[in-house]
């Protein structure tokens, strides 16, 4: 099982996301509260939030 993390900020660096994935799903927190909530999409629903928050 491969997977993958990927953190990125935007701004002055105050709001930051942290992305793992695996080949079925895709997680998403903050990586400021790492105990807080976490979000986990698959992939189809993560490339649909990916283009609608990027504005394409």
């Amino acid at each position: 099982m491969g997977s993958s993390t990927a953190a990125a900020s935007k701004g002055g660096g105050e709001t930051c996301v942290e992305v793992a994935t695996t080949p079925r799903t895709v997680h998403v927190r903050d990586s400021k509260d790492i105990a807080g909530p976490r979000l986990a999409f698959g992939p189809a629903a993560w490339a649909g939030f990916v283009e609608y928050s990027s504005g394409e």
